[in-house]
Order: structure tokens, then sequence, then C-alpha cells
């Protein structure tokens, strides 16, 4: 997993492999010699699943956005003038 750059994994590879190196790590199960790596790993890691949300948390707002816009700009036909009952 750790071979592959961190900015080529998508979301949930970078998040498995997060959990994967914090369980060892509350395990004690990485060395001292390691350690170091591993967190950096960690945190390039973390950072990289923060950027990914943000990113898809700013495109989710855009489209809620749109909602709101004139629904002929949006390819649906006029909007309702009155209430069809």
């Amino acid at each position: 997993m750790a071979d592959r750059p961190v900015e080529e994994l998508g979301f949930e590879e970078a998040r498995a492999e997060l959990e994967v190196i914090v369980a060892a790590i509350d395990h004690g199960d990485v060395d001292l010699d390691t350690l170091s790596a591993k967190v950096a790993r960690a945190g390039a890691l973390l950072a990289h699943c923060r950027t990914r949300i943000t990113a898809t948390r700013a495109q989710v707002e855009d489209l809620v956005a749109s909602f709101d816009d004139d629904p002929e700009e949006l390819g649906r036909g006029p909007a309702p003038t009155e209430e069809p009952f």
C-alpha cells in the first residue's frame, strides 16, 4: 500500500491505509525505526482525505445551490406559475 504516492489514491484507499497505520500504532505493532515514517505517511493520508472531502463538499454545495437557479436554465422547462389543482 505505502508504495503508491498518496496523490494517486482514491479516498477509500487512503482511508483504509490510514486505518491500518493507526491500528498498528495503537496496538504497538510499529517498531521505533519505522514509527516516524508511518506517522509521516499517516499525516499525508489524512491531509489527502481532508482535501478530497473538502472538494466533494464544495461540489455538493454548488449542486444544491444550483437547485435554486432558474429552472429554465437547468433544462427542466418553465417554472409553474400556479398550483395545478
